[in-house]
């Protein structure tokens, strides 16, 4: 195998990555996951090592997670022998690693990053030199962000890099005198007085220092990417007034962070502050560590263990592109209204909700006849609800607004997604207003779509 070695700050260090390429199915852990596990943690066990985890998801849904260690050059040996142990995983699901053997496969794999870099700001505000310190971190919603991502066709990269961490005295001390300073500030609520307290009372247990980066491959992911962040701080933060930070992507940016992994307090020194805000117990540590496990069970991607059900869908065209298919009606299903023109957008969806283990019926072509409106009939009768796609092409379908009426007057329920801001007209407005409307620009698309589905079904 190869190790890579660094030179930062006149010390010398050795890196080595081992990448995920297969995960075992199923929800509960077995000795593949049990043995990665108790891996990690005897890498932790090294002097001095740093660790980063990264997930990375490709433009073709491929999720792929990997494990990044760095520990001083006086420590190589142990962790060779450390990374050789993992070529244990093998023997429980074959080719499921990938350590490299080069130089120029391990760079490959470390560099495989997209263009535009954020690094995640560790949040920290003040007033007359009194601060307040901010646990805001990706990891509490990046399954969601992963779904989303997915959902929206956007090649996607965190990496959260870890450094062993006590607390000293001199910090303890800093961050008491402060948090007595912020409960004699005039005005202070109880949440944001609660928050400090319980930020200042996790340094006692805090193991590590954890900072977190994203990157994204284009332009236009920047500021769905921006948004959504902004959108996920506003949700967990507005109780305590705190501005969102800026989330800025710059071409590049943190390329250094990235491929070495190394947290930066290595070669600078971190305030009171923003240790605050960035402490993780080892707990919370191997959770981030262990997160791309949800996301794989969960099918929120493709992996060569949790297959998605792509299959030849007939086209008015004679394309080979390959879309969900349509389940059989034997135990319940979804009917699925939509115009042929939002085909694309529409197959996305639908291939998150075939991963989440709920069946739908659509149509394969608009033949038209007296045979085929009675097939439409016969399957909105027996479906559990309606599901309609929501353009200013699907309002202007007669066989859309056709299916939602039906629907209607069959008293199903009709759950809407707006794949654009659309006119409703022809009687739609009057139908729809009256039943649960997502759109898919929402940073809770995902989400809100898998509670509804759990509630109609």
């Amino acid at each position: 195998m190869y190790l890579a070695g660094y030179a930062i700050e006149q010390q010398s260090w050795v890196q080595a990555i081992v990448r995920l390429d297969r995960y075992p199915a199923g929800s509960e852990p077995g000795e593949w996951h049990n043995t990665l596990r108790n891996l990690i943690r005897l890498s932790e066990s090294l002097p001095n090592c740093f660790s980063a985890f990264r997930v990375s998801l490709s433009n073709d849904r491929l999720l792929t997670p990997a494990l990044i260690f760095v520990v001083p050059r006086e420590a190589e040996k142990e962790l060779q022998r450390i990374m050789a142990s993992f070529t244990r995983l093998d023997t429980y699901l074959p080719d499921s690693i990938s350590i490299p053997q080069t130089r120029e496969s391990h760079d490959e794999m470390v560099e495989a990053v997209p263009a535009y870099q954020c690094h995640i700001p560790t949040s920290c505000y003040s007033t007359d030199n009194i601060w307040f310190a901010c646990d805001f971190r990706v990891a509490g919603f990046l399954d969601d962000l992963v779904s989303q991502a997915e959902l929206s066709r956007h090649a996607l990269t965190y990496q959260a890099n870890f450094s062993r961490f006590e607390a000293s005295t001199d910090v303890l001390r800093e961050a008491r005198k402060n948090y007595l300073s912020i409960l004699n500030l005039r005005g202070v609520n109880n949440a944001l007085a609660e928050l400090q307290k319980t930020l200042v009372d996790r340094l006692l247990k805090c193991a590590h220092v954890c900072e977190e980066f994203l990157a994204v491959s284009e332009v236009d992911a920047i500021e769905w990417a921006q948004k959504l962040l902004s959108h996920e701080f506003e949700k967990r933060y507005s109780t305590y007034k705190f501005e969102a930070p800026v989330f800025e992507f710059v071409q590049r940016s943190h390329a250094e962070s990235f491929s070495t992994g190394i947290h930066r307090s290595a070669y600078d020194l971190l305030g009171a502050d923003e240790i605050c805000s960035s402490a993780v117990n080892d707990e919370e540590k191997h959770a981030i560590l262990m997160s791309w496990r949800s996301m794989a069970m969960g099918k929120s991607v493709k992996n060569d263990q949790t297959e998605l059900l792509l299959h030849p869908r007939a086209r008015q065209s004679s394309d080979d592109t390959t879309y969900p298919r349509s389940h059989d009606d034997s135990e319940g299903y979804i009917f699925v209204s939509y115009s042929h023109e939002d085909l694309t957008q529409v197959s996305h969806v639908l291939e998150y909700v075939d991963s989440e283990g709920y069946k739908f019926w659509y149509d394969k072509g608009i033949p038209g006849g007296a045979e085929w409106d009675e097939l439409i009939e016969t399957k909105i009768a027996r479906c559990q609800f309606l599901l309609v796609f929501v353009s200013s092409s699907s309002i202007n379908s007669k066989y859309v607004r056709r299916e939602v009426k039906f629907a209607d007057l069959m008293n199903k329920i009709v759950l809407a997604v707006m794949l654009e801001d659309a006119e409703l007209h022809t009687g739609m407005k009057m139908l729809l207003t009256q039943y649960q409307c997502l759109r898919v620009a929402s940073p809770e698309f995902s989400r809100q779509l898998l509670e509804s589905l759990k509630l109609l079904w």
